[in-house]
């Protein structure tokens, strides 16, 4: 089946909420190949209404609009493959809708690089000596984010769509009750 980002959501993409509750399959292929091939028809597409949505927040740091993801690899909690050998924690493919964000939220024990493949999208990141940084990325643009930072994201008027890369670390980072 093919998949669009503008597609219904009820007719290709399986809602987020639903996906991560229930610990749904990252990938639906042949689990003997998997660690050396994944088709893209079989990885999980998930749509995010909003992604980490942050109720304490107002306007894009609340997280809004819609975030389509395509599980390429995932290696956390429930729904962990257990096909790679190394820090790999999970790799994305992600479409923001024009204007949509992704809410202010941390992660404790990964880090996370962006990769700009089209559209703008503007980051915010509050490092760990709280300092507020706020970047500009355009098609090509990659940054970083690290442990225990504080950050959210938010499409330009054409949209976003970027590759996650999310690596596990051995660090333990502050959580939001030490902040």
């Amino acid at each position: 089946m093919t998949r669009t980002v503008d597609a219904a959501p009820g007719d290709s993409w399986q809602d987020g909420e639903q996906f991560h509750h229930d610990a749904l399959p990252v990938h639906t292929g042949d689990p003997a190949t998997a660690h050396l091939l994944k088709r893209g028809v079989d990885m999980a597409h998930v749509a995010y209404r909003p992604s980490h949505p942050n109720p304490d927040e107002h306007g894009a740091r609340a997280g809004r609009g819609t975030s389509r993801c395509v599980w390429v690899w995932s290696e956390q909690g429930a729904q962990a493959e257990g096909i790679s050998e190394s820090c790999l924690n999970g790799m994305i493919d992600t479409w923001l809708d024009p204007g949509a964000s992704i809410g202010w939220h941390l992660h404790d024990h990964t880090e996370e690089i962006y990769y700009l493949l089209t559209g703008s999208l503007t980051v915010t990141v509050q490092d760990l000596s709280r300092r507020v940084h706020v970047l500009h990325l355009g098609p090509g643009d990659s940054h970083r984010i690290g442990v225990g930072m504080w950050h959210g994201s938010e499409a330009g008027a054409e949209g976003a769509r970027f590759l996650c890369v999310m690596m596990a670390t051995p660090v333990t980072a502050a959580t939001a009750e030490d902040r």
